[in-house]
C-alpha cells in the first residue's frame, strides 16, 4: 500500500506501520517554473493561480496481509507533449502536479501505463494522452487474450448482454446534470461527487458508486460469472 502526505520538509521522512516496520520516503516537488503557460493567455497554474504545493512524500508498505488492520504514523513538463492531443491543456498544469502528487509503478514517465493483479483480478491502467490503437506500444502492452497466463476470465468486447463500462467521474470540476433523454443502454445517470467500489470474488464481482458527502451506495450491479449483469432492483436510476 502507497502512503502520500504533504510537509514542508523536504527531507526523506519515515512510515512506521504494523510490528515494528518502517519505510522510508521518496520526494518529489515542482516550482512555478516547472508550469508552462503561452504568452497571450496567462496561467492559473503558473501565473495568477500559482501556490507553493511544498515537498510530497511517498512510501509504500510492504507485508501487509489481507483482511487486517494496520496502525501507521506518520501532465508533463511542456506543452505540445502528449502523442495524441497538441492542444494547449486546461490552464498550464501539464501533469507536472498530478506526477508528483500520485507516484505509479509505470515504466517511466513518458509511459504511464501498466497493469498489477490483485486476488482475481487483473488491472489494466492507460493514458488517454497517449497513442492507445491496437498497434501502438501501449495497444500492444495491455493487449490481452481471451485468458491470461493464470486463467483469469478478461473483458470480452464481442458480449453485450451486460453492461461493459462504468465510467466514474472522481471530482475536480463542477458538476453537469444528465440529459433526460439519455440512450437505451444508459442504465444509470448519477450526477453526484463520488466513486466507484468493487468486490470480486471469483465466481463475481459487485460494483457499486458511493457519495462521497454522505457514504451512501447510489447505484451498483452485479456481474456473475457466465451470467449476465444483474441490477439491483431496490435502487432507483438517478436521472
Amino acid at each position: 500500500m502507497r502512503l502520500t502526505w504533504v510537509s514542508g520538509d523536504g527531507n526523506p521522512q519515515q512510515v512506521q506501520y504494523g510490528d515494528g516496520k518502517s519505510s522510508t520516503s521518496e520526494v518529489a516537488t515542482f516550482t512555478q517554473e516547472d508550469m508552462c503557460s503561452i504568452s497571450v493567455l496567462p496561467s492559473p497554474a503558473k501565473d495568477f493561480g500559482w501556490h507553493d504545493p511544498g515537498y510530497i512524500h511517498s512510501s509504500v508498505m510492504t507485508g501487509l496481509q489481507p483482511s487486517q488492520s494496520y496502525s501507521y504514523r506518520y501532465g508533463r513538463d511542456y506543452a505540445n507533449s502528449a502523442s495524441v492531443y497538441v492542444t494547449p491543456d486546461s490552464g498550464g498544469e501539464c501533469g507536472v502536479a498530478y506526477e508528483s502528487y500520485f507516484p505509479m509503478p509505470a515504466v517511466n514517465k513518458d509511459k504511464p501505463w501498466y497493469s498489477i493483479e490483485q486476488g482475481s483480478v487483473h488491472f489494466i491502467v492507460m493514458s488517454t494522452e497517449h497513442e492507445w490503437s491496437e498497434k501502438s506500444e501501449q495497444g500492444n502492452c495491455n493487449g490481452m487474450p481471451t485468458k491470461d497466463a493464470n486463467g483469469i476470465d478478461v473483458y470480452d468486447n464481442s458480449n453485450y448482454t451486460a453492461p461493459v463500462h462504468a465510467i466514474v467521474g472522481a471530482g475536480g470540476f463542477s458538476l453537469d446534470n444528465f440529459p433526460n433523454n439519455g440512450e437505451t443502454w444508459s442504465l444509470s445517470r448519477v450526477s453526484e461527487f463520488g466513486y466507484a467500489r468493487v468486490h470480486a470474488t471469483r465466481t463475481d464481482m459487485l460494483v457499486q458508486f458511493v457519495n462521497s458527502s454522505t457514504m451512501e451506495v447510489r447505484d451498483q450491479f452485479r456481474i456473475v460469472k457466465g451470467s449476465s449483469a444483474k441490477k439491483s432492483p431496490s435502487l432507483t436510476i438517478q436521472q
